[in-house]
This record gives structure tokens, sequence and C-alpha cells, in this order.
């Protein structure tokens, strides 16, 4: 599956297998903490919601299996790392706040408030 693929490089590079120059081994310095260079990027800004949402946080889709559990996703140690990683800054607490609740909110409107 795609996704699964995905969560294996995302691992593998975070585990601090390979670099940019075609190496595949470890590198010296260990696992990354960051998805690109040693700070937090763009990068880590745009992976952070689609990986968060594989480990069930977010929003909860009624009558859907979560994809922690078809996915065998507690199988990416460092990816579930760095989502907690990333989940623990203070912004990034905000934008979850902001965007909790129900991913459709139109969908939850009373319709007796509805005008025509």
């Amino acid at each position: 599956m795609e996704v699964q693929r995905l969560c294996s490089v995302l691992d593998r590079h975070l585990a601090g297998y390979g670099d940019f120059t075609g190496d595949a081994g470890l590198r010296p310095e260990g696992p990354r903490q960051y998805l690109v260079g040693d700070r937090y990027s763009i990068a880590d800004m745009a992976c952070f919601p689609w990986a968060y949402m594989l480990f069930g946080k977010g929003y909860n889709r009624p009558k859907q299996p979560d994809a922690k559990d078809f996915l065998s996703i507690h199988q990416y140690t460092h990816l579930k790392s760095w989502v907690a990683r990333i989940a623990e800054r203070p912004a990034v607490q905000r934008g979850i706040r902001v965007c909790a609740g129900s991913p459709k909110p139109w969908l939850n409107k009373d319709k007796s408030k509805s005008k025509l």
C-alpha cells in the first residue's frame, strides 16, 4: 500500500538512514529530529497534519476504521516520535485546537435555523 511505503520512507529517513548524496547508510549524527536539517521547517509543517491523522489524531470519523489499526502504524517508531515531537510545539497545539471538531461543520448546522 502506498501509505505504508511513504511511512517506511519517512521512518527510515528520521531514523538517520541516507543523505542527500546518495549514501544509504546510517549517518554518524544518529536519528533526525526534523525532516530537513536540524531545525523545524516548512517540510515539517506540511507533512505533520497527514502523519498526525495516521496515528489516530484529529477528526473522529464514525463508522470508519482508524488508519493506525489497518496500516500497522505502530511499527514506524521514528515517525511516531517525530509526530509526538511536532505535536508538543505550542504553535502546533494552537493549530490543532483551531481545527478540532467536525471536519465538515456545515453538516452539523441546525436545519431549523436555515433561511430559504
